[in-house]
């Protein structure tokens, strides 16, 4: 039974295969940024103190995508959002670490797709700010890193793929929001932009 199985999967992936005008493996890298809305409290109020600081959110991340059939792929990889504000001496940053699963859809709109993707991920904090103490007139130094909870969430994305029209250098440019859970019924929101190639 085993054997029939394995046979009709590899016949039904042959089959895919030679019907994809793309190749059925491909590889998705780029650059991203965006805005990080945190959920976490602690977090909230470390950033208030830094509210006049420099801040610079970067990006990157690396995807193995299974193209199917032509309008449909799902892909999985790594991502990675770090979010840097500062005011010297003091800082907060963040660093969003994050595994996708998720399925891309081409509606056959020249190069433009959307689609979904299941996320496991976590965060890590990493502080040092002056907390004042504003009913004694005193302040102090804090400096802590810390991670949360592993979490479950979800991403939906819009993106077009200017290669469409032939050349394989061209970028890919996407739009996506994510969801994820940090534990504590706490909540982060992560607005994107993003470029990438796709080969």
């Amino acid at each position: 039974m085993k054997k029939i199985f394995s046979l009709a999967a590899v016949f039904v992936l042959l089959i895919c295969s030679a019907s994809a005008e793309r190749n059925f493996l491909s590889f998705s890298f780029g650059l991203s940024s965006g805005i990080p809305f945190y959920g976490t409290e602690e977090s909230n109020n470390y950033a208030k103190e830094l509210d006049s600081s420099s801040r610079f959110v970067i990006g990157t991340y690396a995807l193995l995508n299974l193209n199917i059939v032509k309008t449909a792929s799902v892909y999985s990889g790594a991502e990675l959002i770090s979010d840097f504000k500062w005011q010297n001496p003091y800082y907060t940053n963040h660093l969003h670490c994050d595994f996708p699963l998720g399925i891309r859809l081409s509606p056959g709109l020249a190069g433009f797709s959307f689609g979904t993707a299941y996320l496991l991920g976590f965060r890590g904090d990493f502080y040092k700010v002056e907390v004042i103490d504003e009913n004694e007139d005193t302040s102090k130094v804090e400096k802590m890193n810390t991670a949360t909870a592993w979490g479950n969430g979800f991403k939906f994305f819009l993106e077009y793929d200017f290669s469409y029209h032939g050349s394989q250098m061209l970028p890919t440019a996407g739009l996506s929001w994510t969801f994820m859970p940090r534990g504590n019924n706490e909540y982060d929101n992560l607005l994107q932009i993003y470029f990438g190639l796709n080969l």
